[in-house]
């Protein structure tokens, strides 16, 4: 593992109490009752695009994908190619088979701490084509690696189709910078 992405995970897990409580909030009132919530297994994440499972009182268990990001920039992106040829995020995704519902996207403050969220159907979106939509792409070098990304405003998953997307959206912040 390399050191750029052991940073980003430990400083990812720093977050996870307050990822719980907007969970938490989230599933009381679609009355579950979530009882646990745990780091997906290393195979999970890299086949499936899962980031945590959830366990519920009805014994539901559910695989969900999350990304926090340190941006004013209040979008939606998916990395959908790197320059090493290895499934990308949104390929995952894409499958049928993919066992993520729901992606919790976060963003944080000035102070590093969670301020927004957008959750996100993703069974929606594959049933409505929504990660072969074209949209603006991003150039980026992660990890050392080239990598092109899918930009997403908010405001296209709310609007783009016969319904939103989106399940819960919690944007404080009047972004500096917002795509359109």
């Amino acid at each position: 593992m390399n050191t750029d992405f052991q940073q980003k995970f430990k400083w990812s897990n720093e977050h996870m109490e307050k990822v719980q409580e907007i969970l938490e909030n989230f599933f009381i009132k679609k009355n579950e009752i979530l009882v646990k919530m745990e780091q997906a297994t290393f195979k999970q994440d890299t086949e499936q695009c899962t980031d945590l499972v959830l366990y519920f009182a009805s014994n539901k268990i559910m695989q969900i994908a999350l990304r926090i990001r340190k941006t004013e920039l209040r979008d939606f992106t998916l990395r959908t190619s790197m320059a090493t040829g290895k499934a990308t995020e949104i390929d995952k995704i894409r499958k049928n088979d993919c066992p993520c519902r729901l992606y919790l996207y976060c963003w944080t403050d000035a102070q590093d701490e969670i301020e927004d969220y957008i959750i996100v159907d993703l069974k929606k979106c594959r049933d409505n084509g929504f990660f072969y939509a074209q949209t603006m792409q991003i150039k980026n070098k992660e990890q050392g690696v080239d990598s092109i990304f899918n930009c997403y405003s908010i405001n296209f998953l709310e609007t783009a189709y016969d319904e939103s997307l989106i399940l819960e959206k919690h944007i404080t912040l009047k972004p500096k910078r917002q795509i359109d």
